[in-house]
């Protein structure tokens, strides 16, 4: 099932439009089209990134082109593109797997019920399919 989760990440950044750049501070689309998924986990930095931004998602519902370095906030009023929230909301679900992480998973979750309003999200059933799944092993955990 990994494979198919990291095939389903990879194509997720294959398909990303060209990312757009920022005159000054944090670019999202071009650093979440340079970020490692699959086998090769995110670095350190890389993941504190993901971390922040899933940050951002959760307390604005809004992830934007461009913060102030950091991210800190938002250098552009104009959201990433639908594709690059996809992304993140997959990355949220593999840090969730592989790292117990359930800060990430209920970054995902919010995400997939559409707290997420800029950009609005179409995501693949595959990530609600990993979400349920996730969700149902901490059910399992959890149970007496």
């Amino acid at each position: 099932m990994a494979a198919n989760r990291d095939a389903l990440l990879a194509a997720l950044q294959a398909a990303l439009p060209a990312p757009v750049d920022s005159r000054s501070g944090f670019a999202t689309e071009r650093f979440l089209s340079t970020v490692a998924v699959g086998r090769a986990a995110p670095c350190p930095e890389q993941s504190d990134q993901l971390a922040a931004l899933a940050r951002k998602v959760e307390l604005t519902g809004k992830l934007h082109q461009a913060y102030a370095a950091g991210p800190g906030r938002p250098a552009s009023k104009v959201p990433v593109r639908p594709a690059y929230a996809v992304l993140l909301c997959g990355l949220c679900l593999e840090r969730a797997q592989r790292c117990s992480d359930m800060v990430a998973l209920n970054a995902a979750l919010k995400m997939l019920d559409g707290q997420l309003t800029r950009p609005r999200l179409r995501c693949p059933s595959e990530l609600r399919d990993w979400a349920d799944e996730l969700l149902d092993g901490i059910a399992l955990v959890a149970a007496p």
